[in-house]
């Protein structure tokens, strides 16, 4: 139920916006407010329209959110669609209070989108991105204040005291509130006698001053336009002329102006008379684009209505009202009672023949026209008609089953047919009669299921499997009838699993491969709608569509493309099979073209469908080197000694490594003030084995540890970045992602424990996470999101850290998580390395004395280590003096100057002096002010002309291809820093790899001199890095591991 509301609210939200697209232009002195708000309405819908298609489920917190933005935009459709109807000269002199209705709107939308955990949704980036784009938009406009036009307000003060204009303000007036034809003043004086309507009389003292305003722009524009002259002659002159009506007002079918206008599910608008002969003579298809109707209903084109009555009111012109539908009118002609209550008699007292010859009549009447729709169920036909639906003469059930077809086509007659138990007699009729009941019956159920609840009840009547037979087995017209039913059906989730489960995929997909069907338009539209489900993406996942799918994208109607497109992403969303044929059969390119030429939705589509296939590419290994045995073992993740399976670890791509990597160096700037932590003394030490994972955004490496009684062994992503450790918890109680291995129960340690919401841990999760804790239950509860917007947030505990069978810490603080999301590549969770009093270093002080070192491997194949506490393996490490001006919960550093072949580079020390560095075990490419960056690829590039550079690699401009060369020379690059430490870099740090033909120098340039410069994990590969916190220094030793 609550998912089946969350899809209603979706979709309300969608027509809201809709709604918000369909209004007209404005032009009134708040166009530019009116403008904005609309636009940034409008790009809203993409995230409605994803959330819509996808089905996912929304927590109660994220329904509540929608629920507030919908009552925030439909405040604003009413303020908009005032301001659009209402009096032009009354908004600009109550400005200010206009302009407070924008700003509460915007208010009202800006504080629902908070409300709204967008980000956490599986929805495309570029979707996400838009909507973030949009709230920031909301926020901006929420604080800023519209400037009145200052010669607007002059002017229309000038009005109000009443003393007579000169021309050139009277010209102003006109242009500023858009009155400057004789069609403006028209529509302003009818929405000036509105608003006294309204409001009886009473609008604020400005009736006067609004009425001048009126008189002297009409004297100014009748002057300046004598041809449009009020009098009479002039306005029997119009009457007499004959204006040439714009082709936009005339029906496609009639070429006559249209006096009821209304819109067909293609979106054309035709006169209501003219397309409903065209419906009730069986055709299926819009006259003017020859495109299949998904569905018969008419919707009136209000807008469109009232700008041919206003055309036809400034030419002069009379325009016929259209004819009614009430009983009263016309009932000689256009409704015989006498002939329908005749009819009806015989079919009450008739024999066999005479009810077959009166229901063949009155189906007849009832498709003539909606007069006699409305004649004949209010003489109570519809009754007598659903009786006969089971005669056992096949020619009257089939006039019985036509007749309340033609009957519901009138929207009052659709609950009548209902409320009297028709539906199973019609389903009855679709499985047992002729063909030609059949299919009738199958347009009567499609016309009923117009109704939402009327959806609900037709499915459960066991509709849809002899729909499907019909599918199957019917002739031309009742395969369209059975098609536009199921689809219509298939709205209401329930029918989705229905329709699935009877076997609607074999002969849709059956459909779709045969091009010369004329069926393909409405089978995949059909399967579009129930590849959202479950169990639809599976089941033709198993139809082996991929290829028919990809020629659909390649050569379809733009339509077909965009449904092609939209089952594609969801039948190979995190499926690798799926997109490994997709490859295969030219699907990328065709995709590549479709994400530039399609529709809005097939474009945003086709992007999420290539970004699956470039996650699913495997990556290469960059550099190579020899394997050197450590205390403690330290491998990649995705290399010959991970324990990480291939379904729980997909490996990244370049691109997706370093869009990752800046969203952490982006993250890392943005953060500026953290708690410092205290001094302790010197412990002992304890190694623990390091592995090698994939760029998450998070961290780099990992490392195994156990927590619990009886431990649980974890692999634990440490990042120096962080200080909180978590970890994914049972029973996640909002969402774990894919992790190794089985994830902690804490219910199964002995020494679990959670932590109170009052107490000082608890509160000092602030300044660990950024985040204020929150309570439940008196638990404490963390929060915490990192540069990626992956997430954790969960209980904050205890129990015990057991590193080493001798190194255990009791009564460690760890988060609990509860609702985990983001790229953190099969791992555990996060162990933190940072220097709050909440990170691992701080709380395993008093033993390891907040010492701790590690060494990064250099390839897959090779193992590395992180060690707590003091080690003889640092003899021969220099030190360089932390510096904490980059923030006490990072290890800040002082670089001095840079060398490369030996050569100092000419950069000035106030270079570095001015960005600070940091030292990050996270982020992956070092990151340099631009001017040091600058520098070091000019002195690189000069040291390396006898090698043929190439294309640059995302943020890495420096490139060579290296195919033609057994053997390289190239430069040490050397970094000096504070109290003369020089750290040369290995040569495995130097380049980042992507193949032997792109071969890249392994530094990049921030966006300014004053950006945060980071010292990342490539340059410190193969290299020991010792931290003694207590000490306030870090220290470097060449070779610590291969």
């Amino acid at each position: 139920m609550a998912n089946q509301e969350s899809s209603e609210l979706l979709s309300q939200l969608v027509d809201l916006v809709r709604q918000f697209s369909s209004l007209p232009e404005c032009r009134n002195v708040v166009r530019e407010m009116y403008v904005n708000l609309v636009r940034r309405i409008k790009l809203l819908s993409p995230l409605f329209e994803e959330l819509k298609d996808s089905d996912q489920k929304l927590d109660d917190y994220d329904v509540h959110g929608f629920k507030c933005l919908k009552n925030s935009l439909s405040f604003g459709f009413e303020l908009v669609k005032s301001v659009n109807e209402g009096s032009k000269t009354f908004q600009a002199l109550h400005l200010n209070k206009t302009i407070e209705k924008f700003q509460a709107a915007t208010s009202q939308i800006e504080e629902a989108l908070c409300k709204i955990h967008y980000d956490r949704f599986d929805i495309p980036q570029e979707v996400q991105e838009q909507t973030q784009l949009v709230h920031s938009q909301f926020k901006r406009a929420k604080g800023h204040v519209e400037s009145p036009d200052l010669q607007l307000q002059t002017d229309l003060a000038m009005m109000k005291s009443g003393k007579e204009p000169d021309s050139e303000m009277v010209k102003r007036l006109s242009e500023k509130l858009h009155l400057t034809t004789i069609n403006d003043l028209r529509r302003e004086s009818l929405a000036i006698h509105d608003l006294v309507i309204s409001t009886g009389g009473d609008i604020e003292n400005s009736f006067e001053t609004m009425s001048f305003i009126l008189k002297k722009i009409n004297d100014f524009v009748m002057l300046g336009n004598p041809q449009l002259d009020n009098s009479d002659s002039a306005k029997g002159f119009m009457r007499h002329r004959s204006p040439v009506i714009p082709d936009d007002f005339r029906c496609p079918i009639s070429l006559e102006l249209m006096k009821d206008p209304v819109i067909v599910s293609t979106g054309q608008t035709y006169e209501r008379s003219c397309i409903q002969k065209w419906l009730d003579a069986g055709h299926k298809t819009c006259p003017k684009t020859q495109q299949t109707l998904l569905h018969t209903a008419l919707t009136p084109n209000y807008v469109l209505k009232s700008l041919i009555a206003l055309w036809c009111e400034s030419n002069g012109i009379e325009l016929r009202k259209s004819q009614g539908t009430s009983k009263t009118m016309k009932t000689g002609s256009e409704c015989d009672q006498t002939a329908i209550h005749t009819l009806l008699e015989k079919l009450t007292n008739g024999n066999s023949d005479d009810q077959r010859a009166a229901v063949g009549e009155l189906r007849l009447l009832a498709k003539r026209n909606t007069d006699n729709r409305i004649c004949i169920a209010d003489s109570g036909a519809i009754p007598l008609l659903v009786e006969l639906l089971s005669s056992r003469d096949s020619r009257t059930q089939e006039h019985a089953v036509t007749a309340l077809l033609n009957l519901s086509i009138h929207e009052a007659n659709k609950g009548i047919i209902v409320s009297i138990g028709a539906i199973p007699e019609i389903v009855e009729v679709l499985k047992n009669g002729s063909m030609e009941a059949r299919e009738n019956a199958a347009a009567a159920l499609f016309s009923l299921s117009a109704v939402d609840e009327n959806k609900v009840a037709i499915g459960a009547a066991g509709a849809i499997p002899p729909l499907i037979e019909l599918l199957q087995n019917g002739t031309p017209r009742g395969k369209k009838d059975a098609a536009t039913a199921i689809f219509n059906l298939c709205i209401y989730q329930g029918n989705k699993v229905r329709a699935v489960r009877a076997g609607v995929v074999t002969p849709l997909m059956k459909l779709v491969k045969d091009a010369s069907g004329g069926m393909m338009d409405e089978s995949l539209a059909i399967l579009a709608i129930i590849a959202g489900h479950r169990e639809g993406k599976v089941a033709i996942a198993q139809a082996d569509p991929i290829p028919v799918l990809v020629e659909v994208v390649r050569t379809g109607s733009p339509r077909n493309r965009e449904n092609g497109v939209v089952i594609l992403w969801w039948v190979c969303a995190g499926d690798t099979e799926c997109l490994k044929i997709m490859k295969e059969v030219g699907g990328e390119e065709v995709l590549r073209e479709l994400s530039e030429n399609g529709t809005d939705r097939a474009k945003r589509k086709a992007r999420s469908v290539l970004d699956l296939i470039q996650r699913a590419q495997i990556a290469e290994p960059l550099l190579s080197g020899d394997k050197k045995k450590g205390s403690l073992e330290v491998v990649h993740k995705h290399g010959p000694c991970s324990k990480f399976s291939d379904d729980v670890v997909k490996p990244l791509t370049v691109e997706e490594i370093f869009t990752h990597d800046q969203s952490r160096v982006d993250s890392i700037r943005a953060r500026s003030t953290f708690n410092k932590g205290k001094k302790d003394t010197l412990g002992s030490k304890a190694t623990l084995p390091a592995k090698s994972g994939s760029t998450i955004g998070s961290g780099n490496y990992i490392v195994t540890v156990g927590l619990g009684t009886p431990k649980k062994d974890l692999s634990l992503i440490f990042d120096t970045g962080s200080d909180l450790t978590w970890t994914q918890c049972q029973p996640c109680a909002r969402s774990c992602y894919k992790q190794q291995e089985t994830i902690f129960e804490p219910s199964a340690s002995t020494t679990y424990n959670n932590i109170s919401c009052t107490s000082t841990e608890c509160s000092g999760l602030t300044s660990a996470t950024g985040n204020t804790p929150g309570c439940s239950s008196s638990t404490c509860v963390y929060g915490i999101q990192y540069g990626d917007q992956s997430f954790s947030v969960g209980f904050y505990a205890t129990d015990k850290l057991t590193l080493t069978s001798k190194d255990v810490i009791d009564n460690f603080y760890f988060g609990c998580g509860q609702n985990n999301q983001g790229l953190f590549g099969g791992a555990a969770g996060l162990i933190g390395l940072g220097r709050d009093k909440l990170s691992i270093v701080s709380q395993a002080a008093k033993k390891y004395g907040k010492v701790f070192s590690y060494c990064l491997p250099s390839k897959s194949s090779s193992t590395g280590y992180l060690t707590f506490g003091s080690s003889k393996a640092a003899k021969g490490v220099k030190y360089t003096p932390l510096s904490t001006s980059q923030g006490a919960s990072f290890y800040g550093l002082d670089l001095n100057s840079i060398y490369v072949g030996g050569t100092k580079l000419p950069i000035s020390p106030s270079v570095f002096s001015t960005s600070g560095m940091i030292i990050d075990s996270g982020t992956v490419i070092t990151r340099l002010p631009p001017t040091a960056y600058s520098a070091l690829s000019k002195e690189f590039r000069a040291q390396m002309t006898k090698y043929p550079l190439t294309k640059a690699l995302s943020i890495l401009d420096t490139c060579y291809d290296f195919s033609n060369y057994t053997t390289l020379t190239f430069p040490k690059i050397s970094m000096l820093w504070s109290g003369n430490t020089k750290l040369d870099i290995a040569p495995q740090g130097v380049f980042y790899a992507n193949g032997v033909s792109q071969v890249c120098l392994a530094f990049a340039g921030n966006g300014d001199d004053s950006d945060i410069g980071i010292f990342g994990n490539v340059q410190q590969k193969t290299i020991q890095v010792v931290y003694d916190v207590n000490a306030g220094k870090v220290g470097f030793a060449s070779g610590g591991c291969a």
